[in-house]
C-alpha cells in the first residue's frame, strides 16, 4: 500500500511543530526559574518627561497620596519635568491615574496624573500650551 505524499508531508510537519512546542516551552520553564533584577530607572518606556497642567488648578503633595501635606498649587497650563511616577494607580474622585514627581520653579513633589499631560518633549509640551491658549482666547 502506497501512502499518498500529502499525508507524509502532514504527518512531518505536524512532527516538526510537536517538536519546536516541546523544545520552546522547556525554554520558557528555564527562563521563568530564573529571577531576573531590572536596574531602577527614572525613564519611563513611554518617555513621560514633561507635564503640563490641564486642569483648572492641581495641588503638589509631598506624596504620592491625596492625604499627603500639600507644597503647592499649580495652575493650568504650568510646564513640570516629570522625574518619576507611582507604581500603582491610584483612585481620585473615581478616575484612576498614576502620580508623577515633578519639579516646578519651588518645589519637588508629586501630582496626580488626572490633572495633567504627559509629553515627551519640553517643546511639543510648549506648542501644546500655545495652542490650548489660543483656543481659550478665541472662545
Amino acid at each position: 500500500m502506497k501512502v499518498p505524499t500529502s499525508l507524509i508531508t502532514l504527518y512531518w510537519l505536524l512532527s516538526i511543530s510537536a517538536t519546536t512546542i516541546i523544545i520552546g516551552c522547556d525554554r520558557i520553564d528555564a527562563l521563568n526559574r530564573r529571577e531576573i533584577q531590572l536596574p531602577h530607572s527614572s525613564l519611563f518606556t513611554d518617555c513621560e518627561q514633561w507635564a503640563v497642567v490641564t486642569a483648572d488648578y492641581t495641588t503638589v503633595h509631598d506624596q504620592p497620596e491625596l492625604s499627603a501635606p500639600v507644597l503647592q498649587v499649580i495652575r493650568n497650563f504650568d510646564l513640570a519635568e516629570v522625574t518619576d511616577r507611582s507604581d500603582h494607580r491610584a483612585d481620585r474622585y473615581s478616575q484612576y491615574a498614576y502620580w508623577y514627581q515633578i519639579v516646578t520653579s519651588l518645589h519637588s513633589g508629586w501630582v496626580f496624573g488626572g490633572d495633567v499631560s504627559l509629553y515627551c518633549y519640553r517643546h511639543v509640551a510648549l506648542l501644546a500650551i500655545s495652542s490650548a491658549q489660543d483656543r481659550n482666547l478665541n472662545r
